[in-house]
């Protein structure tokens, strides 16, 4: 049994007992258990008076679940790695600053690779949230906080190098326009993505 599943078990007695949620949660805090651990316990058991508590579903990772969050982070991480490619290479051609040839080529990849990524990413979203309603267990799935936290994680490091380089040309003088575009397109597109999968983050969470 893990750490978890203790914490599990201990919820579930306290509230067969009559404690409250509210006590249960002071208890566990000045035990020194963290809000994670503390919000899987309360979050394992449903809110009702019903006595002995009754358990929330929970959903165990198949090969099919695995599959299709594998293949939704990987089209959100080429979609938006040509995504900031296409931006890049139309910058570049505005202010003609790179080969016409070679830029449109790197550009035709770039909007075949954007085409196909995006929509089915777009498309294993949808089906993953049509998937949720009709099966509340998902909520509770350690695989799709996974999946959510590596997204986060390449958006916030994409955020932060895009910063990172462009205070070092402002420091070193090396700041024009059409860098400050490439970098602000990183910004964006990043902080797209990290803000939708904070909030997706926290409907799993209050589920």
């Amino acid at each position: 049994m893990s750490r978890r599943d203790d914490i599990v078990k201990f919820v579930g007695d306290a509230l067969t007992s009559g404690r409250s949620r509210q006590e249960i949660e002071a208890a566990l805090r000045a035990a020194g258990w963290g809000a994670d651990d503390i919000q899987h316990g309360m979050g394992a058991w449903a809110e009702s008076s019903f006595v002995p508590p009754v358990p929330k579903p929970f959903r165990r990772i198949s090969p099919k679940d695995f599959f299709e969050h594998a293949l939704s982070l990987g089209c959100l991480v080429f979609a938006a790695i040509y995504l900031v490619q296409l931006q890049h290479e139309l910058i570049g051609m505005w202010f003609d600053t790179q080969d016409r040839w070679w830029g449109v080529r790197r550009l035709r990849w770039a909007i075949a690779c954007v085409v196909v990524t995006a929509p089915t990413y777009l498309w294993l979203e949808t089906q993953h949230v049509r998937r949720l309603q009709r099966d509340p267990a998902r909520h509770r799935s350690l695989l799709r906080r996974w999946v959510l936290y590596i997204a986060l994680l390449a958006a916030a490091g994409a955020m932060i190098g895009a910063l990172i380089y462009t205070i070092e040309a402002l420091l070193s003088g090396d700041l024009t326009a059409q860098f400050a575009l490439r970098a602000l397109s990183v910004l964006v597109i990043a902080g797209a993505i990290f803000v939708y999968h904070i909030r997706a983050d926290r409907l799993e969470t209050q589920r």
